[in-house]
């Protein structure tokens, strides 16, 4: 695509223990924060804004169950969200969607 700047980013792939639980506590974030789904399929799905997209996806080669973001990998992601007011009001959703 020549109208994306090289360096931008495409995608981010996470892979998870449990695919139904990730969409629910991944699905509302990234509708409230403009993504619409995107693709689905048995193990997986993603939400796309722009030309970027986020992939949650349950592989059989997942090799553990747990993240601890002090591990080598991926420590977290950090999106824009707006006003004060909005990030204050998505982390009152996502208390009440089981986020800590």
């Amino acid at each position: 695509m020549a109208d994306v700047p090289v360096g931008s980013l495409h995608h981010v792939e996470i892979w998870v223990p449990h695919i139904s639980r990730a969409q629910e506590e991944w699905g509302w974030l990234l509708a409230e924060l403009g993504y619409e789904q995107f693709q689905e399929w048995p193990e997986g799905c993603s939400w796309k804004l722009g030309g970027t997209y986020i992939v949650i996806e349950q592989s059989a080669a997942l090799t553990g169950s747990t993240h601890r973001r002090t591990e080598p990998g991926l420590n977290h992601l950090a999106f824009h969200a707006g006003t004060r007011a909005n990030v204050d009001r998505l982390r009152e959703l996502g208390a009440d969607s089981g986020w800590s």
